[in-house]
């Protein structure tokens, strides 16, 4: 249905009910005049074809209301056909009448003209008229080439005073027919349009107080943001100051500190350090997912690159090897986007073995997407775990993973790599087991510049 066409579906369902009850009214008074017409004399024997699609027609209308909850396709389509038919009927009753009487048959075509647009739209109205003249035309067509003989009128021409007397009666009850179906079917539009009006008045009004609410609850969200971020700052102070004294007490010589205590103190270092990481690791979580930035063309290549100039150091002193093949370019948020692969990076040279570690990173295009993998041979991750390490604070304890070595992380980088992935639309997920290595795959849209909300 077009934009400009304000019935639906279920208002044509109701037309088309409606539209049958009128087509038993315009019957019935079709048989009223024509014994009328008969009773005066003025039938001839041809007057029976079209008795008979008035009768075609009532049978169509009860038929319709019954069938129609059976019939496939759409009450306007259902709506269409009806009235089709009724302009063929109309036509095929045309066809038996004298020139005299022809009037009184395109006045019928008027009729479903000024009621499709009273009922309708100015659309559904210059539709009808289309279709009425090409039928008109076909029928003038054929008699004009001689397909088509002319039968013998259905009426006979009476005397003046009473042809005058019958077309008189015949506009009365045309007009109060037009009237009546015309005028319920546009009161049944205009309370339907105003229904929509109204129910669009309710649904604005919500949706300025979704947006009320949403800006409440963003100013809300700020507040949280800023405050969290204040605690998680000021904690950074005493903290230091643990682990500077905790320091200073190892430090000391002369047997002041026992064996016992001693390790007491490593333990409280240990315990420190991983919290000052874990806070240091949140202060970056609020500045990523905090600061804005402008979507664009990204080239991974670029941004690897930079990712492992940082890492370089680290690898070449632990001896890993990093392999990376050609990246494509993807539409997104290049610093955010350089994170992910900085943190995929530097967890994969975290947890492979010293001189023989090796992680290999590349991409391929899937369905429109690009799907960038992370690879390596590190201590690889149980199957229990593989969602959940991507969840804030998520990380598998040591009595599964073991540490062989390796500082735990704090369960805070894989989370932002997952909120800045969706934020791009996008999926990361990985495919890991115990001592087999670990592969973290980052599906990316390619083209999607829509898509790239602010974490």
């Amino acid at each position: 249905m077009s934009a400009s066409d304000p019935a639906t579906d279920p208002t044509y369902g109701r037309l088309f009910v409606q539209q049958s009850l009128s087509r038993v009214v315009v019957a019935t008074v079709g048989f009223v005049f024509i014994a009328l017409l008969g009773a005066l004399g003025g039938t001839r024997p041809n007057v029976r074809f079209i008795v008979g699609v008035l009768a075609v027609q009532v049978m169509l209308s009860a038929a319709y209301v019954t069938l129609r909850p059976r019939l496939p396709g759409s009450d306007r389509r259902w709506y269409r056909i009806s009235l089709g038919i009724d302009v063929a009927a109309i036509t095929l009753c045309i066809h038996f009448l004298s020139r005299e009487f022809v009037p009184y048959g395109l006045a019928c075509y008027a009729f479903l003209v000024v009621y499709s647009a009273a009922s309708i739209s100015f659309g559904e109205c210059v539709r009808t008229a289309a279709l009425c003249v090409a039928v008109y035309g076909a029928l003038l067509v054929l008699r004009a080439s001689g397909a088509v003989g002319v039968p013998e009128s259905a009426f006979i021409v009476l005397r003046p005073g009473i042809e005058a007397l019958v077309t008189m009666l015949f506009m009365v009850a045309f007009l109060a027919t037009m009237v009546l179906t015309a005028g319920h079917h546009a009161s049944t539009v205009r309370r339907e349009q105003l229904a929509r009006l109204a129910a669009q008045a309710d649904l604005e009004r919500l949706n300025a107080e979704l947006a009320e609410r949403a800006a409440v609850l963003a100013e809300k969200a700020e507040e949280l943001k800023a405050f969290v971020y204040t605690v998680t700052h000021d904690l950074k102070n005493p903290l230091s100051a643990i682990l500077l004294t905790a320091d200073l007490l190892l430090e000391r010589e002369g047997g002041v500190i026992s064996d016992e205590s001693r390790e007491d103190l490593r333990r409280i270092v240990r315990t420190a350090d991983t919290t000052e990481d874990m806070i240091r690791d949140l202060m970056g979580l609020f500045r990523i997912t905090s600061t804005p930035e402008a979507p664009g063309w990204v080239d991974l290549d670029a941004v690897a690159a930079r990712a492992l100039d940082t890492l370089r150091p680290q690898a070449d002193t632990k001896g890993v090897r990093f392999v990376v093949h050609p990246l494509p370019r993807v539409w997104g948020q290049a610093d955010k986007l350089g994170h992910v692969l900085a943190n995929l990076f530097a967890n994969a040279l975290q947890y492979v073995p010293a001189e023989r570690g090796e992680v290999e990173v590349g991409a391929v295009r899937e369905n429109g997407d690009v799907v960038v993998h992370v690879r390596d041979n590190g201590v690889g991750i149980p199957v229990d775990y593989h969602k959940g390490i991507f969840e804030l604070f998520g990380r598998v304890p040591d009595r599964v993973q073991g540490t062989n070595g390796h500082k735990r992380g704090t369960g805070v980088g894989l989370a932002i790599v997952r909120r800045i992935v969706e934020a791009h639309r996008g999926r990361v997920w990985v495919e890991s087991a115990p001592g087999a290595g670990s592969c973290f795959y980052v599906r990316l849209p390619a083209r999607d510049p829509d898509s790239v909300l602010s974490p």
